[in-house]
């Protein structure tokens, strides 16, 4: 289910706060998650099976040879859960039950008072904070690939 479509029922059930953080997560939950999936089973086993055989500990092999591979796939997975995440977040405060504030909210009332300069320097912003965080998640991106030594 379309975390979207997951809106209206949050936000009667956890009110105005807690609402969109829960749909932000769950949008944002799977695109990682399955992500972290396809990078476990991708993992070469070879490599696997050579860290054992070389008397690697379950926790060695997890660390030294299944995280560096996963890494690149968990970074996708954060990327494209920020984008989801920022859909989810504006389209949860547009809704009435919020309290009146957020991105979404400023969108949804510029356009209510026929004051369209304010809704898209609103839409700007949110599309430049969308890019700023994917930018912070490629450095972090970088930062752990150089750290963990993964080219």
């Amino acid at each position: 289910i379309p975390p979207l479509a997951w809106v209206p029922v949050f936000l009667m059930v956890f009110k105005s706060f807690w609402g969109p953080i829960g749909i932000v997560f769950l949008g944002v939950f799977f695109p990682i998650l399955l992500n972290v999936i396809f990078g476990v089973k991708s993992v070469d086993q070879r490599l696997v099976d050579a860290a054992r055989t070389l008397g690697a500990k379950r926790s060695a092999v997890f660390t030294k040879v299944v995280m560096p591979a996963i890494v690149p796939y968990m970074m996708t997975g954060i990327k494209v859960g920020l984008g989801v995440g920022w859909m989810c977040i504006v389209a949860a405060e547009m809704m009435p039950i919020q309290s009146g504030t957020g991105v979404g909210y400023y969108v949804w009332l510029s356009a209510d008072y026929s004051r369209y300069d304010f809704m898209y320097a609103t839409m700007l912003v949110i599309g430049l904070l969308s890019i700023l965080t994917t930018g912070v998640a490629e450095l972090i991106e970088k930062r752990v690939s150089r750290w963990m030594g993964i080219r």
